[in-house]
């Protein structure tokens, strides 16, 4: 699955990945790349209105979804950035938030957005929009959540791993019908003794 880099107005001019225009972003992981829409340095006479898109989420089995991000955004009169989400695979897009001011160096973005619990087609996108403006860098993007899913009321207390076998044995708490897995890496075998309940 791949990230869309949309043109909306057929400039060419959309998000980068090497900082044409050497800026100095200060996220986390500023070092091995970040995505930037830098509207200065395609400069005088251009104009830009571009979403970066990720691929499309299934976050059915997910709740409590987080959106974690840091970003910075340089502004310059008449240029914005907005956050959106998706749930129907980006047929419409909500507003999340945007900015028209300048934030830190990094900001941090950390929110919980709740309308895509339990959705299988969700995508968020960031769109840039100015002319001969300065820029908006976007890096360390996450997105976590609770798996939705039930436990078995027993759960695994041990993991081993044998080099020699070529297996992987899971030791699972007591309780009648629970098993010792041993599960060939390669696929080729899985044994299980259901009245061994170590």
């Amino acid at each position: 699955m791949c990230w869309e880099n949309v043109d909306n107005q057929g400039s060419g001019e959309i998000w980068q990945f090497n900082n044409p225009g050497g800026r100095t972003i200060s996220t986390t992981t500023n070092a091995n790349g970040f995505a930037i829409l830098d509207s200065d340095h395609y400069g005088s006479g251009h104009n830009q209105n571009a979403d970066l898109i990720t691929p499309t989420l299934d976050l059915s089995g997910f709740t409590g979804v987080n959106l974690h991000f840091e970003h910075y955004f340089k502004s310059y009169s008449g240029s914005s950035v907005e956050l959106f989400y998706s749930i129907d695979g980006g047929n419409t897009w909500t507003s999340i938030q945007s900015w028209t001011s300048d934030t830190g160096n990094p900001e941090i973005f950390n929110q919980a957005i709740t309308a895509v619990d339990g959705q299988s087609n969700v995508k968020f996108k960031w769109n840039y929009t100015g002319s001969w403006g300065y820029y908006w860098a976007v890096d360390d993007i996450n997105i976590t959540g609770t798996a939705s899913c039930t436990y078995p009321t027993t759960q695994a207390s041990a993991f081993t791993a044998s080099p020699s076998t070529n297996s992987i044995n899971v030791g699972w708490t007591s309780g009648n019908g629970d098993a010792v897995l041993v599960v060939a890496r390669d696929g080729s075998a899985v044994n299980a003794d259901p009245t061994d309940g170590s």
